[in-house]
């Protein structure tokens, strides 16, 4: 059930929640926010597909949002959330903004907020169709609303795994790509290192295998690499895992994604390696390690250990053989002092199989993956046990490219085949099918400098006083509207309210803009505390005063000698060069402007 379930409760904490635990110091949360879900129907395979919708409502505060992040003041943003506290979008982006100030556990709180919403606004059917793994989602671009959704989901799991959670991790993963397995967010580039991290080994492997009917996922440099490794055992001694069966690792939510097929032993995947493995053999993904005592019994377990340790060890030659790339980047983000001074590793890394590797890299495309599986991976490769076993399989895969047409696999695939299969996976091209993936959102280190330039939206320098950053339109219903609430919070009548609702629908684009703006400063100041209880007969810089209703009685100054220009009057002496007189709206308010003090 969604979050909506506990609506008109008295508080948000007892709100049930299936993606964050709410928190009593959230603002009050009830349907009817704006955000709600429905159901498009069923698809060609019997899934039921489900977007997100704004009404009329939400669509006023999206244009606020869309101001707000314009002005390029991040204090809009807070501004804003205090009027619309559940508006996702402004979430989203103040959680960002908190991460790169260094502000982890507000990041935090902002993204659980997102999430809780998107979450109460989830269809009756949904989670039970989620949970069964037959709901779909577009999150492709096609809707704003949900691709709000599968960002929030993959900052979501990246948060988890740097606190340590990688179960938790895995699952919002698996919920993400059962609703959309074209994987918009880049979550296959790491729900494999989830599952090692945790001991998922054997769903890794029949996700691997049954996620996509081809089974191309093995041609992945990411799971090539960690298909060997769960066959490994996770590079952990005796490390089964906490579910090592064929069958497990497949519940909780968008559990069934990856379940109900066998475990193939690859090959014409590319990562797989060249033996055939037992399909679904639970004794087949465990390492050695795991023998039970008791004469026969012994005996067999031991035969099928050694298998495991060949099937691995075959799973690891063929992604060696497919994407030696991939290792060389390992090892360069993972710099190994061991690497270092082992002549066992120089005499391999100057082999041209992995000392050309790179350069024989024709697609951008992979050449990209292999930077994000560098980063995200190379940690579940620095134990000394890990690495040796990586350095084994690295003489093998040299020892097969010296023989390039020689058979090493149980099927006669050669080295010269898994080149080929990288080939005609990864075709030449200059173009990056995966270059909207950053790198830097696949690493634990958590970023503490805001990208520049275009890529900044809220710390670039700010636009000229009454001038609007960007092309976001004002709309004079919403200004009005924005008029309207903060009326309604003074609970009475502002002065000038009736002149400022009249003057707004006369406005221009530059004065539209400021006058937005130095409402949302007048209504920062107030919420923050710094005016007080001031009336309508305090005069003007008098302590005490409430910053809305000096707003007010400032902006929109009726006289007739002005025709009510404050506002307008007060942005050009803004923009007036040093020196020059005040100039005034029009020569017959230069004698009135001169005989009354300036407003400011």
């Amino acid at each position: 059930a969604g979050a909506g379930a506990g609506a008109g409760a008295s508080s948000t904490a007892r709100v049930k929640s299936v993606l964050v635990t709410p928190k009593d110091s959230w603002p009050p949360y009830r349907r009817g926010t704006g955000l709600s879900m429905e159901c498009l129907g069923v698809d060609c395979d019997g899934a039921q597909v489900f977007r997100y919708v704004h009404d009329a409502d939400y669509a006023s505060a999206q244009r606020a949002y869309e101001r707000a992040q314009a002005s390029h003041n991040p204090a809009n943003l807070v501004a804003l959330l205090r009027q619309y506290p559940w508006h996702v979008d402004a979430l989203l982006s103040l959680s960002d903004i908190y991460i790169y100030t260094g502000e982890g556990q507000q990041s935090a709180e902002m993204l659980e907020r997102c999430l809780f919403a998107l979450e109460g606004a989830w269809h009756p059917w949904f989670a039970a169709a989620a949970a069964a793994g037959t709901a779909r989602m577009d999150g492709s671009g096609g809707c704003a609303p949900n691709d709000v959704l599968f960002t929030a989901v993959f900052k979501h799991v990246q948060a988890l795994t740097r606190r340590g959670c990688h179960r938790a991790a895995l699952e919002c993963a698996k919920l993400a790509l059962s609703l959309d397995r074209a994987d918009p967010t880049g979550l296959l580039c790491c729900a494999d290192y989830f599952a090692l991290r945790c001991g998922h080994f054997g769903w890794l492997l029949n996700f691997a295998a049954g996620f996509r009917i081809d089974g191309q996922l093995l041609s992945l440099p990411g799971f090539a690499f960690s298909a060997a490794l769960a066959r490994f055992g996770g590079g952990r001694p005796g490390g089964g895992g906490e579910n090592n069966t064929a069958e497990g690792g497949a519940t909780s939510s968008g559990g069934q994604v990856g379940k109900g097929k066998g475990v193939s032993g690859g090959g014409s995947g590319g990562g797989g390696g060249g033996k055939a493995t037992k399909g679904g053999s639970q004794h087949s993904q465990q390492p050695a390690a795991m023998a039970v005592g008791g004469g026969v019994e012994r005996q067999q377990s031991a035969e099928e250990a050694r298998s495991a340790d060949a099937d691995a060890d075959d799973a690891l030659l063929g992604a060696l053989l497919t994407h030696p790339a991939a290792m060389t980047a390992l090892l360069d983000r993972l710099d190994s002092s061991a690497v270092a001074s082992d002549p066992r590793w120089a005499g391999v890394l100057t082999h041209p199989h992995f000392a050309h590797a790179r350069n024989e890299v024709s697609s951008r495309s992979l050449e990209h993956l292999y930077a994000v599986f560098g980063e995200r991976h190379h940690l579940l490769w620095r134990p000394d046990l890990t690495l040796a076993w990586l350095l084994r399989g690295a003489a093998r895969a040299v020892a097969a490219a010296d023989a390039p047409t020689s058979p090493i696999t149980s099927d006669g695939l050669c080295a010269a085949d898994f080149a080929a299969m990288r080939a005609e996976t990864f075709p030449a091209s200059s173009s990056n099918a995966y270059a909207h993936l950053a790198v830097s959102d696949f690493s634990d280190v958590v970023k503490r400098q805001m990208p520049e330039g275009d890529e900044n939206p809220f710390l670039q320098p700010p636009p000229r006083a009454g001038a609007l950053g960007g092309d976001v339109a004002f709309d004079p219903a919403d200004l009005v509207g924005m008029l309207q609430d903060v009326e309604a919070e003074a609970g009475g009548a502002l002065p000038g309210f009736e002149d400022a609702a009249a003057r707004i629908q006369q406005m221009g684009p530059e004065e539209a803009a400021e006058f937005h703006n130095r409402l949302f400063a007048a209504m920062e100041a107030r919420a923050d505390g710094d005016g007080g209880d001031g009336g309508g007969d305090l005069p003007v810089g008098a302590a005490g005063l409430n910053p809305l209703l000096e707003f007010f009685r400032t902006m929109f100054v009726q006289d007739p000698a002005d025709r009510g220009g404050a506002l307008r009057r007060q942005m050009r002496r803004q923009n007036a060069a040093p020196g020059a007189p005040p100039p005034d709206l029009d020569p017959n308010a230069a004698a009135a402007a001169d005989r009354r003090p300036h407003d400011e």
